[in-house]
C-alpha cells in the first residue's frame, strides 16, 4: 500500500523525507530514493521508554515521519518451556501518523552494552508490535512486556519469526531411548510440546527432570548455551548464516517454533530452510543445506543432518547422526533412524 507524505521542513531548514512505501522500505524525495538508513542518519531519533512511547500513541501525539527510539526494550516471553536471555538492545520505530506506528523496526546498540558491540545492528530488520497481545502472540507478556519482535533477520541472513538473540527453548537430557538412534542418548535433544508442556518427545524416552536452556542456533558449553550467531564474531569464521524459519500459526495467533540446533562445539549451521508450521525440532550439531517442508514436527536428529529434502508432515522421527543427501517425501512419520543414513529415496508415507 503507498502513503503519500509530504515533505516538511526541519527546525534548520533543510528538508525531513517521510516514508511513502514503507512496506519495502523507501523513502523517496523528488530527486532519487533514500532508503531507511538514510533516513534515519537524516533524522535523529527521540529517545524515550516505551511507556512514554505508548502514551503517546494512545494520545495521538506522535509526530508524522518521526523515529522514536525505546531505550528500555527488552524481550520477555510468557511461553511455557522458554525464557529471555534478557540482553538488550534498543528500538526504533517510525511514526506513520499522530497515533500509528509502523511495525517496519530497527536495532541499535543499548548504551553502554558489550554483549553486542561486535554485532552489525544496523544490519538487522525487525518487525515489530508495541502492543503486548495475547490474541496475536502466543508469547506475548500482558504483564512485564515492552511490545513483541515477531521477525528478526540479522546481518548474516539468519531470519526467524521471534527474537532469536534472546528467545531460549528449553532441553533435557535423553537418557534412554527406544529404537535404534541410540546416539542421541546423552544429548540435549529432548523437549516438551510448546503448546503443552506434558506432551514430552521423543516419544518413549527417558529423560532428565532438569533443562538447560537453548538458543535458536547455539553450542553447550558444559550446560551453558551460546549463541553461535553472536559467538562467531569472536570467531575466525562464520558458520551460521542464511537460516530461515518460518511462521508458525495456531487459529491465526503466532507461536514460537521451538526448533534448536547446535552440539557440544562450535559448527556449521547454514543454508537451512524450515517452511511454515514446524516447531518443536532438536537437532544436533552441523546442520547444513536443508530443505523442509511444512508442518513437521516433534523430531529429535543427531549431528550431520545435511542436504536434505525433506516433504510435508515429517513428524514424531528420532534421526541419528549423519542423516544425509536424501529426498523424503511426504508423511515420513513415527520412524527411528540409525546412523549413516545417506543418499536415499523415501517415498511418500513412509510410517
Amino acid at each position: 500500500m503507498t502513503q503519500k507524505i509530504q515533505p516538511q521542513p526541519m527546525s534548520n531548514g533543510n528538508t525531513r523525507y517521510y516514508p511513502v512505501t514503507h512496506a519495502n522500505h523507501v523513502l523517496f524525495d523528488k530527486a532519487r530514493q533514500l532508503t531507511v538508513k538514510e533516513a534515519l542518519d537524516q533524522v535523529v531519533p527521540i529517545g524515550l521508554t516505551y511507556e512514554e512511547l505508548a502514551t503517546m500513541r494512545s494520545n495521538g501525539t506522535l509526530t508524522q515521519g518521526q523515529t522514536y527510539r525505546i531505550t528500555d526494550f527488552v524481550t520477555t516471553t510468557a511461553a511455557s518451556g522458554t525464557q529471555s536471555a534478557g540482553h538488550a538492545f534498543d528500538v526504533i520505530v517510525i511514526a506513520l501518523s499522530t497515533n500509528l506506528l509502523s511495525e517496519e523496526a530497527f536495532a541499535i546498540a543499548h548504551e553502554n552494552d558489550t554483549y553486542f558491540q561486535n554485532c552489525k545492528l544496523e544490519g538487522w530488520k525487525l518487525k515489530y508490535c508495541l502492543d503486548n497481545d495475547t490474541n496475536r502472540f502466543a508469547w506475548a507478556d500482558a504483564t512485564n512486556g515492552k511490545g513483541v519482535i515477531y521477525y528478526m533477520q540479522d546481518e548474516f541472513g539468519n531470519e526467524c519469526p521471534y527474537d532469536f538473540k534472546n528467545i531460549m527453548f528449553a532441553r533435557y537430557k535423553i537418557t534412554a531411548i527406544k529404537g535404534t538412534a541410540t546416539d542421541l542418548v546423552n544429548q540435549y535433544l529432548g523437549f516438551s510440546d510448546i503448546q503443552n508442556s506434558s506432551m514430552v518427545y521423543p516419544s518413549g524416552a527417558t529423560l532428565s527432570t532438569t533443562a538447560v536452556y537453548r538458543y535458536t542456533f547455539d553450542y553447550l558449553s558444559g550446560t551453558t548455551s551460546k549463541d553461535t550467531s553472536i559467538y562467531q564474531m569472536s570467531q575466525s569464521a562464520i558458520k551460521v548464516h542464511d537460516n530461515e524459519i518460518k511462521a508458525y500459526f495456531v487459529d491465526k495467533k503466532q507461536q514460537l517454533n521451538n526448533i534448536t540446533a547446535g552440539g557440544t562445539s562450535f559448527s556449521d549451521c547454514y543454508g537451512n530452510v524450515f517452511e511454515t508450521q514446524n516447531r518443536n525440532w532438536a537437532i544436533s550439531g552441523s546442520v547444513y543445506g536443508n530443505h523442509v517442508g511444512s508442518n513437521g514436527y516433534n523430531n529429535s536428529v543427531g549431528n550431520e543432518f545435511r542436504y536434505n529434502s525433506v516433504g510435508y508432515s515429517f513428524q514424531y522421527n528420532t534421526v541419528g547422526n549423519w542423516f544425509s543427501n536424501n529426498s523424503v517425501g511426504q508423511y515420513f512419520q513415527n520412524n527411528s533412524v540409525g546412523n549413516s543414513c545417506s543418499s536415499n529415496t523415501f517415498a511418500d508415507n513412509v510410517t
